[in-house]
Parts: structure tokens; C-alpha cells; sequence
């Protein structure tokens, strides 16, 4: 038990210095101004979220504007969002998983009735998608 938490130390320790060399700089946006961000994904230059019972979500400017991007999405509880090759894919946590290859203009029903019900986490290796369920 001991040498379990003296490794997770010492690795949380290497991960913290190694982030510390980063030169990456945050910087805030005006939104989107929600609730909950549970979930996003880029396709291109495009920034895509899952919010908070608002469904998808766009930003085209990084960040410095948003547009609800719903045509065809009828379950707005977004829980995993991700890209695809040239299409982007939403999973809810209702089990309804959408798909857009028009950045989000319109959205088809790509799967209904995922095993388990709540999409946890969408993934993808730029040609598969991977669904986490519970």
C-alpha cells in the first residue's frame, strides 16, 4: 500500500514538472454561458460542446462566440461528442447517439437504444468510433 502511494506521488510529481516546462498559455472565452460543459471536440478549425441540457453547441472564432448547433437532435442531455473522420458524432445520456458531416448544420440519428442507455464518453481513432456506456 505504501509503495502504491509513493509511486502515484511520484508520478503525479513528474507529470507536475513536466507541465510546469509547458509553454502553453490559457486563455478565457466569453462562453458558451451554461451550467455544465461535459464534453467537446474539435473538427478543424471548428470548437464543438456538449452543454448543458442545450444540446451541441459551435464555435467557429475560438471560443469568442457560440451557436446552438440542434437540427435533428431531439435529446439535448449531450454526454460525450467527438470527431470522426470529416464527421462529428454525439452521444446522450439517453442512449441516442447523432451524427453531422455538415459541422453541425443538421444531425441524422446515427444509433438508438445503446446497450446500457448513458453514453459516458465517445472516442474515436479518426476512422472508428468508440462508445463508453454505463
Amino acid at each position: 500500500m505504501r509503495l502504491k502511494l509513493l509511486l502515484r506521488s511520484l508520478v503525479l510529481s513528474v507529470m507536475f514538472a513536466s507541465a510546469q516546462g509547458a509553454s502553453a498559455q490559457w486563455v478565457p472565452t466569453s462562453g458558451p454561458l451554461i451550467l455544465a460543459v461535459p464534453c467537446m471536440a474539435t473538427l478543424g478549425t471548428n470548437l464543438f460542446v456538449g452543454a448543458d441540457r442545450r444540446g451541441v453547441l459551435l464555435s467557429t472564432d475560438e471560443g469568442v462566440s457560440w451557436n446552438a448547433v440542434n437540427n435533428g437532435v431531439t435529446d439535448g442531455l449531450i454526454s460525450g461528442i467527438t470527431a470522426v473522420g470529416s464527421e462529428i458524432v454525439a452521444g446522450t445520456i439517453n442512449g441516442a447517439i447523432y451524427r453531422s458531416s455538415n459541422n453541425g448544420a443538421s444531425w441524422d440519428t446515427a444509433v438508438t437504444g445503446v446497450e446500457q442507455n448513458w453514453v459516458n464518453v465517445l472516442s474515436s481513432d479518426g476512422t472508428n468510433l468508440y462508445v463508453s456506456t454505463s
